[in-house]
């Protein structure tokens, strides 16, 4: 069992890898313990990775589908030791980490070409200070990402669900992370029918 540690909050970056996601963490310490915390929960892990000064180590978390990817993600968001680091900020190239997602702050003009989609499904579920929207359709996705872009969001560049017809973004906002934020703008679109699973 994971020994027992008084809350000390560090910083964790995830990136999905396809069988794997790589995990980079403050500290090395942290890192040993996050690793037996993982494997307390069913998670393989590689031997992490310290850098040099010992600021920061890596390693890999075995995840065999997407549903294990989003198990793993609402582990790290549940515990109190760990800030889930979605955005990238300056510390990425400190950690050894490519940028996890390129956001997109800068509204685009309306689509007069997307704007009569017809209604098209979205999961969406909460990851901190960001949230995870999965869009059926590539159309409808470009679609949205620019929607929620004009109403003050960043938001990332979808990647293709593998095996499906669904894309995958992440979106934030600087001002408002309350978990019904995102909720109620996807609510306002006409053409969003929100999902209360995930896919």
């Amino acid at each position: 069992m994971t020994p027992s540690r008084s809350v000390c909050l560090c910083r964790v970056w995830i990136r999905p890898m396809g069988p794997s996601c790589k995990i980079s963490v403050d500290g090395t310490n942290n890192a040993e313990w996050l690793i037996q915390r993982l494997t307390d929960h069913g998670f393989e892990s590689t031997e992490p990775v310290h850098s040099s000064d010992e600021s920061h180590s890596t390693f890999r978390c075995l995840t065999k589908n997407d549903t294990e990817t989003d198990s793993l993600e609402r582990l790290l968001v549940n515990w109190p030791e760990v800030s889930l680091q979605l955005s990238p900020d300056d510390t990425d190239a400190r950690t050894g980490m490519e940028p996890v997602h390129q956001w997109d702050e800068h509204p685009a003009q309306p689509d007069n070409v997307l704007s009569d989609l017809e209604p098209f499904r979205v999961w969406l579920r909460p990851l901190g200070n960001a949230w995870k929207v999965r869009v059926e359709g590539s159309d409808p996705c470009q679609w949205l990402r620019r929607e929620l872009v004009h109403r003050g969001l960043s938001c990332t560049d979808p990647e293709t669900i593998s095996g499906t017809d669904l894309l995958l973004f992440h979106c934030m906002s600087e001002t408002a992370h309350e978990v019904n934020y995102a909720w109620r703008l996807l609510q306002a679109l006409s053409q969003v029918q929100l999902q209360n699973e995930p896919a």
